[in-house]
């Protein structure tokens, strides 16, 4: 495809003017290679629109890109992104709050271990409706084997 040259140089004049910025790879390009701004001055080189290819003074760029300052901008205020989760995926843990309550219980004398293990459910229930009432599943509504998950290695501890 035959670039016209007066499509070149408008678009050369939005770069010169710095209403457009263009961004490429240096080569020899690497998997890790991240895109650099191409300098103004790089422009006045050898520039094939049709493989997207730059060519100034040995400076070779190649998948060469441009974008409005608008999107620099962005990009640029961005800094470097940090790519870990926020909040792990799924619903959040009530494994602390369990464990919590079963220190608190064993503190205050009402971990009997000679009775079982399920007989302790509900008093874990219940400490957990006094003191953690925002847990992200109701303490209500918390099953006998989430309960156990945690509750019994330390159960079998004692």
């Amino acid at each position: 495809m035959q670039i016209e040259p007066v499509f070149d140089t408008g678009i050369l004049s939005y770069v010169s003017s710095g209403h457009l910025h263009g961004f490429g790879y240096e080569l020899p390009r690497s998997l890790s290679s991240a895109p650099v701004a191409i300098p103004k001055a790089a422009w006045a080189g050898n520039c094939d629109w049709a493989n997207g290819t730059l060519s100034f003074r040995g400076l070779e760029f190649v998948d060469v890109r441009l974008t409005t300052n608008r999107i620099r901008n962005e990009i640029l205020e961005r800094g470097v992104v940090d790519k870990t989760p926020t909040t792990p995926a799924g619903r959040p843990g009530v494994g602390p709050a369990i464990e919590e309550a079963f220190q608190t219980l064993l503190q205050d004398g009402q971990i009997d271990v000679s009775a079982s293990q399920a007989s302790h459910y509900p008093k874990i229930r219940a400490w957990l409706e006094l003191n953690k009432p925002d847990l992200p599943v109701p303490p209500a509504h918390l099953s006998d084997k989430t309960i156990y998950k945690y509750f019994s290695p330390l159960f079998k501890g004692l």
